[in-house]
């Protein structure tokens, strides 16, 4: 009996450890930083989008996508950015993608850029999509490669020279169904 006892006591005290971590991890992940320390700039911006996947087989698709970013609601440039890709649904619920971005970034906010930027990226990666009752739940992971245009000014001179970044991205995301009986498209997101 007192093994018996000894047991169960081991396993409340690791189930009550992993929830004292998981709420720790909680209240702490504001003040744990994973990069460099970097100015804060508060700005209200608005996007407009489209996005477009036109399928080419059951298991290929071109995907087509252009942001219009905006500073002060929509009146000062911000951003303009063009992607294009291909999908590639591995399984029902696993689609690969791979394709590449242009982005052309505009001086704004508090601590303006001295110039217009452009970005070059190439982007892979891969969404999981995971069904809870109607909510549909997905994960994507995302690596890109980015070449940042950087201006540098010697003797009067400016000359341009890309930097080389890399990025890993993760976005959780959930959809749920506005109407009973709907099309894909009628969703909030």
């Amino acid at each position: 009996m007192i093994a018996c006892l000894k047991t169960n006591y081991n396993k409340e005290l690791m189930t009550t450890g992993k929830y004292f971590i998981f709420i720790l991890t909680l209240f702490l992940h504001n003040y744990i930083y994973s990069q460099e320390q970097r100015i804060t700039d508060n700005n209200s911006i608005g996007w407009l989008a489209y996005t477009g996947t036109f399928k080419i087989s059951s298991k290929i698709a071109l995907h087509t996508e252009y942001q219009w970013r905006r500073v002060e609601g929509l009146k000062n440039p911000q951003q303009s950015l063009l992607r294009t890709g291909v999908n590639y649904a591995l399984k029902k619920d696993v689609s690969l993608n791979a394709g590449y971005a242009f982005a052309e970034t505009e001086p704004y906010g508090d601590y303006p850029n001295a110039n217009t930027f452009s970005e070059h990226r190439m982007y892979e990666q891969i969404i999981l999509k995971n069904p809870i009752g109607k909510v549909e739940v997905s994960h994507r992971f995302t690596l890109e490669q980015r070449f940042l245009e950087k201006f540098i000014t010697q003797n009067g001179e400016t000359n341009t020279e890309w930097i080389f970044l890399n990025r890993m991205r993760y976005r959780l995301r959930a959809e749920i169904p506005v109407y009973k009986k709907q099309p894909e498209h009628y969703c909030i997101r």
